[in-house]
């Protein structure tokens, strides 16, 4: 049986507002067992940036970039939050999902 990764547990939804820059840090939400996860997915309905890390991480332009239609599976091991950055522009939504190993 192949190994493979699936969402088991609730993700964090961030709102974007349109035209207002999204410059914010928010917790990595825990996987099923209570624990932080190790992959997290990451999908956003607007470009957005993104770079994990510890309480007070930010992200910039240049960092990882989510583009509505992508999906980005990152590993978080050793990280509590994520940075998350969206350019002024439309309203839209960014997901962040916890992974677990599945097989």
């Amino acid at each position: 049986m192949p190994d493979f990764k699936t969402p088991r547990a609730a993700g964090l939804a961030v709102p974007i507002t349109s035209a207002t820059i999204l410059n914010t840090t928010v917790a990595i939400p825990v996987a099923a067992d209570g624990n932080l996860p190790k992959l997290v997915r990451i999908a956003s309905t607007r470009d957005s940036y993104f770079r994990p890390g510890l309480a007070g991480i930010t992200a910039a332009m240049g960092d990882l970039l989510v583009q509505p239609a992508d999906a980005a599976i990152v590993s978080v091991t050793g990280c509590t939050h994520m940075g998350c950055y969206a350019p002024a522009g439309a309203a839209g939504n960014i997901a962040i999902t916890p992974l677990e190993d599945q097989g």
